[in-house]
């Protein structure tokens, strides 16, 4: 357990500190076989992990104090810590990686943990472990503390995006209905909506109704990135039937009398949001960063990896260190190639990331798709909007279809198909 925060570090005042809780535990399988050895977290995304992502994103909005709330593979994600490029001196962020008790089962009982450890010293910033932003939270953060000073029943700010219903960072069956009131955006009513069964009608009180004008918006994307006060885990820690923050927490807050808390919305006008919730979201952040929407998050500048990239038109980035190309290979636009990896003779890749020391061997091609570390494409493979775990064999003439999740390890045989949407991992023993 770290120390309990002083305010004091880097040589920063107590009323000064902005401090974040990132929970790290996704309480989900969405990710499997990808997440067997490693946590989502960890997951990379453009050749870094998604935490490094995350602590880019709040770096760049002036947070100074970063608490990791993490259960499983809580050893992979401390040392990743370490080893990274934010435990140096000169790092901006002060980061404490805490491990959550094994009876954590949800986002509510991280929250109930945040709160008996007192770490909290003032209002602070939330967020997942799988967020990619440039949106300045720093101005949210002023937003959220100019309404306590009028209102300290206030307690949450919420960030939201403006977004068409099929926008490719828009999960399906996590949007939600946002009733606001139009002058203020305090937020008065939020009903999720979920992917099955459809539903046609949102359900709305007759108070609310009597509102003098209320903005109903099907058309924001919760961006996953919340201000809030210190009552917030308190809140949770009141109320053990509480578990998610959206369905239960949000909701009675809205509809409780007695606590009589307020929540606002606050709109990114400018920059880019998303949380990398499943592997559609996944495949669309990754094409955003790859297409500069994230800027100055980019792979060839401020890549949370480390790595040195060249930019090439068509927003193709090739890394600086031993990347070898063939004369008759084929390299698409949005399309990223790792350090030390290999294209050989026809290869052609197309709006596709290849990790570090990947090897697509001659007639192979590969489109729409993410291939970690160490993964080999044998010749006159096909894959096709797919994720390949770190160290993946395809052999001779295999065909991916798309939408297909193979884990680490894996050993595909010549000539084989596989289906679209499967999920394959390695045998144990």
């Amino acid at each position: 357990m770290p120390p309990k925060s002083t305010g004091k570090e880097k040589g920063v005042d107590k009323e000064e500190v902005l401090q974040a809780v990132v929970i790290a535990e996704s309480f989900n399988q969405r990710f499997a076989p990808l997440t067997a050895n490693k946590p989502r977290c960890l997951l990379p995304m453009c050749n870094a992990p998604l935490l490094d992502w995350t602590f880019e994103s709040l770096s760049v909005a002036g947070v100074h104090e970063v608490f990791v709330m993490c259960q499983s593979h809580f050893e992979s994600i401390e040392q990743a810590i370490q080893k990274s490029k934010w435990s140096q001196s000169a790092s901006p962020l002060k980061i404490h990686a805490m491990k959550l008790p094994t009876s954590t089962q949800s986002f509510g009982d991280a929250l109930r943990f945040v709160d008996s450890q007192s770490i909290i010293t003032n209002d602070f910033v939330l967020v997942s472990g799988d967020m990619v932003c440039n949106v300045k939270i720093d101005e949210m953060v002023k937003a959220h503390k100019a309404r306590r000073k009028l209102d300290h029943e206030v307690i949450m700010t919420v960030l939201v995006k403006e977004a068409a219903v099929g926008h490719r960072t828009r999960p399906k069956g996590e949007t939600a209905i946002f009733t606001l009131d139009a002058e203020s955006r305090q937020l008065l009513h939020y009903e999720g909506v979920p992917a099955v069964p459809k539903v046609s009608n949102a359900t709305i009180s007759r108070a609310l109704l009597k509102e003098a004008e209320l903005d109903i918006r099907y058309d924001l994307i919760d961006c996953g990135i919340d201000v809030c006060s210190v009552d917030v885990p308190i809140i949770f820690s009141d109320n053990f039937h509480e578990n998610d923050l959206r369905r239960d927490f949000v909701t009675d807050v809205l509809t409780s009398e007695i606590l009589g808390k307020k929540i606002y919305c606050h709109f990114a006008d400018d920059g880019y949001a998303a949380r990398v919730r499943d592997p559609m979201t996944y495949a669309a952040v990754s094409r955003d960063i790859l297409g500069r929407w994230c800027f100055p998050l980019v792979p060839d500048d401020n890549h949370p990896g480390g790595h040195q990239y060249e930019h090439l038109p068509g927003n193709r980035y090739l890394a600086k260190d031993k990347v070898v190309l063939s004369r008759n290979c084929k390299i698409g636009n949005n399309t990223l190639i790792g350090p030390g990896s290999r294209l050989n003779d026809t290869a052609r890749v197309e709006g596709s990331v290849l990790g570090e020391n990947c090897t697509i061997e001659g007639g192979a091609m590969i489109r729409n798709s993410y291939l970690w570390n160490n993964v080999h494409i044998g010749a006159g493979c096909i894959i096709k909007e797919s994720i390949l775990g770190a160290g993946v064999i395809l052999e001779t003439g295999t065909v991916v279809e798309r939408g297909c999740l193979i884990g680490e390890g894996v050993v595909v045989k010549a000539h084989s198909r596989v289906i679209e949407f499967s999920r394959i991992a390695k045998r144990n023993g």
